[in-house]
């Protein structure tokens, strides 16, 4: 069965980017997928300041421009606008690289995501281990 698959990348921006391995990470991932054999189409939610992911003629490789996804708009497009895109597309997955995933609403496909650190909530000098 091949995968139809859909990654979020437009809220990633080099030029505004806090952790530049997070931007890394995605785009690598990105290339790695637009190259397995299982991912008939990959869909890339991308913006313009992204560079070119895989063969532009590739049949299975369609990228979409989205624009203004940064500071207040951002929250907009984690809680709606990325899903509003998916469910456009038609591709059975979603992955969201970022692992900003809605908390306001179902997502319409199949949902991944993909978390590049974890974050404690343990008081100030205790560590604990994951």
């Amino acid at each position: 069965m091949a995968l139809t698959l859909t990654v979020s990348l437009a809220d990633q921006q080099f030029a505004r980017t806090k952790t530049i391995g997070v931007l890394n990470v995605s785009l690598g991932l990105c290339r790695a997928l637009s190259r397995l054999p299982a991912v008939s189409r990959l869909t890339l939610l991308a913006n313009p300041s992204l560079p070119q992911i895989g063969d532009p003629n590739s049949p299975g490789l369609q990228r979409l421009e989205f624009t203004g996804v940064e500071r207040f708009r951002r929250l907009w497009w984690d809680q709606f606008g990325v899903y509003r895109a998916a469910r456009r597309v038609g591709n059975e997955w979603l992955l969201l690289p970022k692992g900003f995933a809605s908390f306001l609403r179902r997502c319409p496909v199949k949902l991944a995501t993909y978390v590049h650190d974890g974050m404690q909530a343990a008081s100030p000098g205790r560590v604990s281990a994951f």
